[in-house]
């Protein structure tokens, strides 16, 4: 499997691309810190976008993982990205699931 992934993109431009995604996620991040409404809905955001970064560091993480061998420190990342982004993302189902279903869409304004 580690041949064909290989063969369809270098392990450069992989990096690269994740790191891009990190780099936008990280400002989404901020932007979403500096421009949503305190309170749940803040929360909510922050949480969805905490579990997507950790998702990708873990995601970037193992692609170094992959291309050195085997380390102990390296995996122990991974797992830690892994359950940080595990972690937000129950946090995030909770607040949805607090705040109640959403608004009623009307036939004349699908947007709530």
């Amino acid at each position: 499997m580690g041949d064909m992934l290989h063969n369809l993109v270098d392990a450069a431009t992989l990096r690269l691309l994740v790191d891009v995604a990190l780099a936008i996620s990280v400002a989404e991040l901020l932007w979403s810190l500096w421009r949503a409404p305190a309170g749940v809905a803040r929360r909510a955001v922050l949480a969805h976008l905490a579990a997507g970064l950790g998702l990708m560091l873990g995601l970037r993480l193992s692609l170094n993982l992959s291309l050195t061998g085997p380390s102990g420190l390296t995996a122990w990342a991974v797992l830690a990205c892994l359950s940080v982004a595990g972690l937000a993302h129950l946090i995030d189902v909770r607040l949805r699931h607090a705040a109640g279903p959403p608004p009623a869409r009307s036939a004349r304004n699908p947007m709530p």
